[in-house]
């Protein structure tokens, strides 16, 4: 009798003890549903200043020379562990860290750049790549236009609006043409306009580049000569076509950008930069 009651007093204690432990897993999976999945793409937040990466040259844009750069993987990234991202630690501005400034400088950050890091500032969102998947994008950004730019993207990432790829320019040693070649969106590099000597709207932090194959810059020379920006975008210079990407007038990222005050160089008359999207700022005018 007494074995009895002491095998029933076990099987209650059993059964309460599951219970409890199906209600927990209930519960953490609810509260796990709440946030998006974690962003494990493109995260590199965390890079050693110390890490090196492989060299490159113009013969490595041949890697990209494809209008296909849906899920495009960055080889000298290869020794960057992916790592999964809080979602809460999401859009965020900071003070450029050190080791971000060790990225930089000698690469979009030279040693004849005139604006201080103290101008700048680190942006951290998240963003749907061309497959639909959460990604991680980092940007360099000027301190007077960081508020926009957060809630620029914010705006991109709620409405699922599709970007390639985002990493600091200085993933390419500062060299924009293989940043645009990898369809890379990006911001701050100390550099003049191509081909002058102007400051670019980069140089202060006050341009973004966004989709930069998709969104090709073109030139037209006076024999009628047509110079492509990167050249994997002459596939795109149709722009009344519907591809993953393509920004026009009146959609999702123009209103974005216009809403904030920005302007875009799609709009412009002697020649079209339609991924350029930039905003005049009192004290930072081009030279």
């Amino acid at each position: 009798m007494v074995i009895k009651i002491g095998v029933a007093i076990l099987t209650i204690g059993i059964t309460i003890m599951n219970i409890t432990m199906v209600n927990s897993y209930e519960k953490g999976v609810k509260d796990k549903a709440e946030w998006p999945s974690p962003a494990t793409q493109g995260a590199v937040f965390d890079k050693p200043a110390s890490t090196p990466s492989a060299p490159w040259g113009t013969s490595d844009t041949a890697k990209y020379k494809s209008a296909n750069l849906q899920n495009t993987s960055f080889p000298h990234m290869g020794n960057q562990p992916s790592r999964e991202l809080d979602t809460r630690d999401s859009f965020t501005s900071l003070p450029v860290p050190e080791d971000v400034k060790s990225r930089m400088m000698g690469n979009s950050y030279g040693a004849k750049a005139e604006i201080s890091f103290e101008e700048l500032r680190y942006i951290k969102v998240l963003y749907y790549d061309f497959s639909g998947k959460i990604c991680a994008g980092e940007l360099i950004v000027n301190k007077a236009v960081s508020a926009d730019v957060m809630e620029i993207f914010k705006t991109l990432y709620d409405k699922k609006y599709p970007i390639a790829t985002m990493v600091l320019i200085d993933e390419f040693k500062g060299n924009d043409n293989l940043s645009m070649a990898a369809n890379n969106t990006s911001s701050f590099c100390w550099r003049d306009v191509d081909g002058s000597k102007v400051l670019s709207m980069h140089a202060f932090g006050l341009a973004v580049d966004l989709n930069p194959v998709q969104n090709p810059m073109v030139t037209t020379g006076a024999n009628g000569t047509q110079e492509i920006k990167p050249p994997e975008g002459a596939a795109y210079l149709d722009r009344a076509s519907q591809v993953t990407g393509l920004i026009v007038k009146g959609d999702v990222c123009y209103d974005a950008f216009i809403s904030h005050g920005w302007e875009w160089g799609g709009e412009w008359t002697t020649m079209k930069d339609y991924q350029h999207f930039y905003k005049n700022v009192p004290g930072y005018e081009q030279q």
